[in-house]
């Protein structure tokens, strides 16, 4: 497996995936940056890898810089030509064009798998052209979503190479329902723009202008530090911090999915929306907005309620109909239960993974393999 970073859900999905894969009986070893331009491998991921008997290894393929970048693909292929592997899992463009170029200077036959999470809307086209280059050079590739398929396609990527198998998730015991002092709104989410947690604060003041029982409470790191002490400023200067709380990255989120009320997120793009998953596994009914990555399991008025990105009046209003309706709470979060269950398991992706790898090293000729 190789990665920029194992953090937020993406670097949740790469462990369990090779801890899975390790019980089945695979080898496994896991390539992260560590560190990289002020940006860090989450130290729990890494604890529990090492913990499970997986090796780890630092290679910066989160720079672009092409001298930093050239030096990291240098390390990558001698870190390749050491070992013995029969197949690279790549997670993001990077790492697949460092993978491909030093797949090229070995004249290695192991097969190359891609799995693209997201990327983020506001980067420069020039990024997407580059990765979708590097993902044309592996021979298949995974997306986590299918509107995400339809946008590497949009980009150029061969459609023959791409296929979806969505992130799994847990599914925990049922959430127990009662009633509470406040009703608390929850959001479990990176603290950036792309999350858009501006958005999620206002209409959540709009909300709690109404209902002053309420509470809101967001959990995540400062992924953009600015963005985040812009929120907290935002929220002190109009009177919110009594009604909001940052709660920072927190160790066991499944506890504040069973003691919330509602879950919102309000993403303005997500590769799948893997908290929203979660909430959803838990029972607990979810506003979520109607883009890439949500759109893959969120049906309006079935098992969710979605609005449009940075609809702050829709999102206020979305909560106070929740916040009325015991019964619809009660009804989306059942049937939002049934959609992971269904759909989003660990073991049913875990098996789509088996079932991948073990075609594309079947293909190859063992005589052939590095």
């Amino acid at each position: 497996m190789i990665t920029p970073f194992l953090w937020s859900g993406a670097g949740k999905a790469i462990v369990r995936l090779s801890l899975e894969l390790k019980r089945r009986g695979f080898e496994c070893a896991i390539v992260s940056s560590g560190r990289s331009r002020g940006l860090s491998d989450w130290p729990e991921y890494v604890r529990e890898i090492r913990k499970g008997g997986i090796e780890y290894r630092k290679i910066d393929l989160f720079d672009r810089d092409s001298a930093r970048l050239w030096e990291s693909v240098e390390q990558l292929t001698e870190f390749l030509q050491n070992q013995r592997f029969d197949l690279i899992h790549v997670h993001a463009g990077v790492p697949a064009f460092a993978a491909s170029v030093s797949r090229d200077r070995l004249k290695a036959r192991f097969g190359l798998l891609a799995t693209f999470h997201s990327w983020n809307p506001r980067r420069p086209a020039w990024m997407n052209v580059a990765d979708v280059w590097a993902l044309n050079r592996c021979d298949r590739v995974v997306t986590v979503s299918r509107s995400y398929q339809q946008e590497l396609e949009s980009w150029g990527v061969e459609p023959a190479r791409l296929e979806t198998v969505p992130l799994g998730v847990d599914l925990p015991e049922r959430r127990e329902l009662k009633s509470r002092r406040r009703f608390r709104v929850l959001s479990v989410g990176r603290i950036e723009p792309r999350k858009d947690q501006e958005t999620l604060i206002r209409a959540f003041s709009i909300f709690h202008r109404a209902h002053p029982e309420s509470e809101l409470c967001i959990a995540g790191p400062a992924g953009d530090l600015g963005y985040a002490d812009r929120l907290v400023a935002m929220a002190r200067r109009h009177g919110w911090d009594r009604c909001v709380t940052f709660l920072g990255k927190v160790r066991d989120t499944d506890a504040w999915y069973r003691k919330s009320d509602l879950f919102v997120s309000s993403s303005t793009d997500e590769g799948l929306g893997l908290a929203v998953l979660e909430a959803m596994s838990h029972g607990l009914p979810a506003l979520c907005t109607a883009v890439n990555g949500h759109v893959q399991y969120a049906e309006d008025r079935v098992n969710a309620r979605t609005f449009e990105p940075g609809d702050v009046n829709g999102a206020a209003s979305l909560m106070r109909e929740m916040y009325v309706d015991a019964d619809l709470r009660a009804r989306i979060g059942a049937n939002a239960r049934v959609t992971v269950a269904r759909d989003y398991a660990w073991d049913r992706v875990i098996g789509r993974y088996v079932g991948i790898y073990g075609s594309m090293i079947d293909h190859r000729n063992p005589s052939e393999r590095t």
